[in-house]
């Protein structure tokens, strides 16, 4: 006997349209949490965007309790006097004012084995401003600041201003100094040195950055080794490409300009990692207070202290065989202690490993700062004063670099923030154009498989025949049929429980046609 049953038609169905109440549900949980993750990114902006305030606020008191400096000596008198005529800021010139000296001594002119052993006085300046604000305005006030001299009575010349050579690849610094040759009389390979000074700039950080992306590059490793006057090249199986410059038989210098919100490339996490930022002596472009009183202000002469070696001096065959030693200049017995003191916190560790691991990296940039002073000054010793008067700058670099690694954070999360912002609406936009395109198919493969006649097709027997993949998308296309009038389900009761049915509509029948 055929069992009761109790059948209702409708233009909906109820099961189906639980299920797509379950899944509005859903979608408005998805949106609720990307709303929540674009909400605490914003916050993140907002804290660094913070922190980067504060940073400079830091650094305009840095540069104003340091300003007393510029009135310790008649030398720095002048830097600040003559910044102010160029209309550029004080620290940076004075700043590039300093590498100058550096780079107008001899390359074998060094510091003393106070650890280890001898270290390169080479120096690294990051100007900091915005595009336009002045970089490259400060860079070439720093270089007529003063005509360097040398020499004493007659036999004293004015040393001509090294020109700023852009930088490239790291394999390029060393030909930038020398070539590969072949000794006349051995025939053996050799160094053949044309230049023992380089200055190298990078007038835009981005630059560098470009040039640190490409695979296989070696440029900062050769910088990091080249402020240390380590030796520079490779040893290549090509003779003519073998050009490696030994310790300290060269003077590099390294002038950059960096955007306040752009100086990732120096202050990421490898670039803090191999000290790279601690080698560099930071300025901002701009002192922050406006001055009135500019008077016109010349160069200044600056003869060098004697180190007692000729700087012009050559082999006779132009080759590396010129016999030079090492003259470390002279550092006080505090100021070695101080140096030492920061290494010794290393001794703990079998590693070397301490709670500041890069305190050394900035003490040397003090000392080599410290030696600057001194050789302005016509000094060939670094005394108590110089390493003070380098403590102060170092103060001012200090909070600059802290400024541009806040304010990179700050256009960082910025540009995370708006990056993630676009990729979830491309990432919706993909989803919910996948998805449609996946109901239209199951819409139109069930509109095929229901009876012609119009007679009812239970949805367990319309499960069965979609595939396991695409069975998620059978409400949504149920109810797209539905909606457009092309079916119409009904409850069918059984004996055991209900099912729901469903068949073609005289326009669903027209449709197939």
């Amino acid at each position: 006997m055929a069992h009761a049953q109790s059948i209702t038609e409708n233009g909906t169905d109820g099961s189906v349209n639980s299920r797509d109440d379950e899944r509005a549900r859903e979608n408005r949980l998805a949106i609720a949490a990307v709303k929540q993750s674009v909400q605490s990114s914003v916050e993140n902006e907002r804290v660094t965007e913070c922190a980067a305030r504060d940073a400079e606020d830091r650094l305009r008191r840095a540069t104003l309790e340091a300003s007393d400096l510029f009135d310790s000596s008649p030398q720095l008198t002048h830097v600040a006097a003559f910044a102010d005529a160029r209309h550029v800021g004080r620290w940076a010139v004075l700043s590039g004012v300093l590498m100058r000296v550096v780079l107008a001594l001899p390359h074998n002119v060094v510091l003393p084995a106070i650890i280890g052993s001898e270290v390169s006085i080479n120096t690294f300046l990051a100007l900091i401003g915005v595009s336009g604000g002045g970089k490259g305005s400060a860079d070439k006030a720093a270089a007529e600041a003063f005509d360097i001299r040398i020499g004493a009575g007659d036999s004293e010349h004015l040393l001509p201003r090294q020109p700023m050579l852009p930088i490239g690849t790291g394999e390029g610094i060393n030909r930038t100094y020398a070539k590969a040759g072949t000794d006349p009389v051995t025939g053996r390979y050799r160094v053949e040195f044309h230049e023992r000074v380089g200055l190298f700039g990078v007038r835009d950080i981005a630059t560098l950055s470009s040039l640190t992306a490409r695979s296989g590059t070696t440029l900062v490793p050769e910088l990091l080794k080249a402020s240390m006057g380590e030796e520079l090249g490779f040893a290549n199986a090509d003779k003519e490409r073998r050009v490696i410059l030994p310790m300290h038989s060269y003077r590099l210098c390294l002038s950059a300009g960096v955007q306040p919100d752009n100086g990732a490339i120096l202050l990421n996490d490898q670039a803090t990692t191999d000290g790279l930022p601690q080698r560099f002596l930071w300025a901002p472009v701009r002192d922050g207070v406006v001055r009135t009183d500019r008077a016109e202000t010349a160069p200044r002469a600056l003869v060098l202290p004697d180190f007692g070696i000729d700087p012009f001096a050559v082999p006779d065959d132009g080759g590396d065989n010129l016999d030079v030693p090492l003259v470390p200049i002279g550092v006080g017995t505090t100021i070695a202690e101080a140096v030492i003191a920061v290494d010794a916190a290393k001794d703990a560790d079998m590693f070397g490993r301490s709670d500041d691991p890069l305190a050394g990296h900035r003490l040397l940039c003090q000392l080599k700062v410290a030696t600057a002073f001194a050789v302005i000054h016509g000094r060939t010793y670094v005394g108590v004063e110089d390493w003070q008067r380098a403590e102060c700058l170092m103060t001012v670099s200090t909070a600059a670099m802290a400024y541009v690694a806040a304010a990179s954070s700050a256009t960082a999360e910025r540009e995370s923030v708006s990056r993630g912002q676009l990729d979830g609406v491309r990432q919706a936009a993909a989803d919910e154009v996948r998805a449609e395109r996946q109901v239209r198919k199951v819409a139109d493969r069930i509109r095929e498989m229901l009876p012609a006649d119009g007679d009812w097709m239970t949805i367990n027997a319309i499960r069965k025949v979609i595939t396991s993949s695409s069975r998620v998308h059978i409400e949504p296309a149920i109810h797209r049929l539905t909606v457009k009038g092309d079916i119409r389900s009904r409850k069918h009761e059984y004996g055991t429980g209900t099912t729901t049915q469903f068949s073609l509509t005289e326009k669903g029948r027209a449709s197939r046609r």
